[in-house]
């Protein structure tokens, strides 16, 4: 795990140089987080032993809520998450709440068998934390089929396979870039 929150750091850190927002975040690590009470333990259930990424999400808000910094929270773990959805699983790879935290499945594998999938994951949901895709753009630039994602080749597209449409290309768009810059100039 220490492999992945070093990456994690550097992809943060290229994230906000892309944005030109280095010198507006400092990178501080809080430590981890029991994550077992949010793991779905009724054996019947479809989700049984994944984490609820919502309930998550919505936990990481409340603590921020409560110390006196202002903070974005980022989390990875290695356990599946899921959405939770009616009679249907819905596995994510991350889920991202706008202005406040992220969350992101590192998998059980290790960090050389599947960094490139991690990386675009990290960007992504950090992009999602940083209001990017905004859905004022014309509808024809979105997919907005579950939340508001990007319809270009970029990191934003909600479709896995653009993975590796992206590779040896701009991780972001023209659009998307352009709303992660202005994201940080208010």
């Amino acid at each position: 795990m220490e492999d992945l929150i070093s990456i994690s750091k550097v992809v943060v850190k290229l994230l906000l140089r892309l944005a030109n927002a280095e010198e507006k975040i400092e990178i501080k690590m809080k430590g981890s987080m029991d994550l077992d009470i949010f793991k779905v333990v009724s054996e019947g259930s479809c989700w049984y032993g994944q984490l609820n990424s919502l309930n998550i999400i919505k936990y990481m808000i409340i603590d921020q809520s409560v110390g006196s910094e202002d903070y974005y929270s980022f989390l990875l773990t290695k356990d599946d998450l899921f959405l939770p959805t009616k009679n249907k699983v819905n596995r994510v790879g991350g889920l991202a709440r706008a202005d406040s935290a992220a969350i992101v499945n590192v998998g059980n594998s290790s960090i050389n068998s599947d960094h490139m999938r991690i990386v675009v994951l990290i960007y992504h949901e950090l992009g999602h934390m940083f209001g990017v895709p905004r859905s004022g753009r014309p509808e024809d630039s979105l997919d907005l089929s579950s939340g508001v994602h990007c319809n270009n080749v970029c990191v934003m597209r909600k479709d896995d396979k653009m993975i590796n449409e992206i590779v040896g290309m701009d991780l972001f768009c023209p659009a998307c870039l352009e709303e992660l810059r202005d994201y940080f100039k208010k």
